[in-house]
């Protein structure tokens, strides 16, 4: 055997090695961060790790692109569904476990009917209002006595951040109409409902809204923003 093959085998054998390796640190890296995620409040999280080589990402402590999916996340006492997340440059310690930054970060999240309810009843310091879904809009209604009720359309728009970075949306109601007349009028006003600006703090922080689209189990929120932190 000459030289020259032997050193084409040593190579092959090398490059076979190598790639074992990049792929066993994906697995390891991947059940790690799926680990973490779970520990984080992400149910049943799907991630997959893009880039090659791996070893060197794993080595620099940065990641080229990661993509996540989960059907449901709890964050503050606050359930989300439907989670989808693409990340790019995602610098992480290995020491402590965590993301400490993303480059750039792409997510969309269902935010259910009660919890919404929840959360705009609460900033409205109105109990008695409930939100509802109808086709493709929202609908706030207040129960009035004798059984009847209140109801006017909501608009929601972003509103930016807050102060603490959360990404925010505004709740304008439109004109209410009561079943009955007389007890529309009766309880005018009662049934004023101020527009109210809400912060998301279920979601991670500096993310910017995109869209905002009313499907028949709630609110899908898409959001995407540069440089995110997700310590809280």
């Amino acid at each position: 055997m000459t030289f020259v093959r032997r050193l084409l085998i040593v190579v092959v054998i090398v490059a076979v090695l190598g790639g074992i390796a990049d792929r066993a640190a994906w697995w390891f890296a991947r059940d790690v961060a799926t680990s973490r995620l779970a520990d984080r409040g992400v149910s049943s999280p799907a991630l997959d790790i893009g880039g090659f080589p791996f070893l060197t990402q794993v080595a620099s402590q940065r990641f080229d692109d990661v993509t996540v999916t989960s059907p449901r996340l709890v964050s503050n006492g606050t359930e989300i569904r439907d989670l989808s997340a693409h990340a790019r440059g995602v610098e992480v310690s290995f020491a402590d476990r965590s993301i400490t930054s993303i480059d750039s970060l792409q997510l969309r999240a269902l935010i259910p009917t009660d919890v919404l309810t929840r959360t705009i009843a609460e900033h409205a310091a109105r109990e008695d209002v409930t939100i509802a879904t109808e086709t493709d809009h929202l609908v706030a209604r207040v129960a009035l006595p004798g059984g009847f009720t209140a109801s006017a359309p909501v608009t929601l728009t972003p509103a930016g951040l807050s102060e603490t970075g959360y990404a925010q949306v505004t709740a304008s109601f439109g004109a209410v109409s009561v079943d009955n007349a007389r007890v529309g009028r009766l309880y005018a006003s009662r049934l004023a409902l101020p527009a109210v600006t809400v912060p998301l703090t279920s979601l991670p922080r500096h993310l910017e809204i995109t869209s905002i689209a009313v499907r028949s189990d709630g609110l899908v929120i898409d959001l995407a923003g540069q440089g995110v932190s997700l310590t809280r």
